[in-house]
């Protein structure tokens, strides 16, 4: 476990997002099993970024990119001092990924590479679709093993039990729309204030709970809403169900596969 001393307000932020965002002239990435990544800068504008992961559930950033890709509100929060600054370069994958073992040896250590030339101290980690969600809590365990500190931003606490990431601020919010509601900056830049509140420098897995809503009455409708895009994406739910089913599993093999990813 990576034990890291100085506080948040004094470390640069690399962020790594996992709904398929690419900037103009970047290729699409794969909807399942892509194992390379697209570099944003940020001088690149929002507006300009397109995101192709399939999910029923890019409802909600579809409306707003910032739920899912929160690099403005990170820029905003370097400013207020939250964090000491964030990295100059995004790191984008599109996450539905069940090549554990390539991932975890292959490309966690390029994505390392390309955070540790921008002076990166610690990643925050948001994944999107459940699938995005076990595939990045995989490389946040392979960027810790080789010595990179993480945060994971989770919709879904079962998933991070069973993944057991690093450090995890779990919030109760619609998968897809991890940072917050949409149009709405304020309750964005609350729930990253919370998230990156959860301790770097323990030695034991933190799993803390974003103690915000997602609705501002504090209901929940969203669960309803959330089932309802997915029976209305059956069919893509039911491809992306028959692709993953091609590929490896990490059963009978948990303890190999550890050791190989350093994780």
């Amino acid at each position: 476990m990576v034990v890291v001393d100085p506080p948040m307000s004094e470390l640069t932020v690399g962020l790594l997002v996992s709904l398929g965002a690419r900037g103009p002239g970047q290729r699409p990435l794969r909807t399942t099993n892509d194992l390379t990544f697209n570099l944003i800068p940020q001088s690149l504008p929002t507006a300009r970024i397109d995101f192709d992961h399939p999910s029923p559930i890019r409802y909600w950033a579809d409306q707003d990119l910032n739920v899912a890709f929160p690099r403005d509100r990170l820029a905003e929060l370097a400013e207020e001092g939250t964090i000491g600054a964030l990295a100059p370069t995004t790191i984008s994958m599109l996450g539905s990924i069940t090549l554990w073992d390539r991932l975890a040896t292959d490309t966690a250590p390029r994505i390392k590479a390309e955070f540790d030339a921008q002076g990166v101290d610690v990643v925050l980690i948001v994944p999107f679709c459940p699938g995005c969600h076990r595939a990045m809590m995989i490389v946040a365990r392979a960027l810790e093993g080789r010595g990179m500190p993480t945060l994971s931003l989770s919709t879904l606490a079962d998933t991070s039990e069973a993944f057991k990431p690093p450090r995890t601020a779990l919030v109760d919010y619609p998968p897809g729309s991890p940072c917050g509601r949409v149009a709405d900056p304020v309750h964005q830049r609350e729930t990253l204030r919370a998230a990156l509140g959860v301790p770097l420098n323990v030695a034991t897995r933190q799993v803390v709970q974003v103690p915000l809503t997602y609705q501002a009455d504090g209901g929940a409708d969203w669960e309803e809403q959330t089932l309802q895009l997915y029976r209305d994406g059956k069919n893509v739910v039911f491809d992306d169900a028959v692709a993953h089913g091609r590929t490896e599993s990490l059963a009978g093999q948990e303890a190999e596969f550890t050791i190989r990813c350093e994780c």
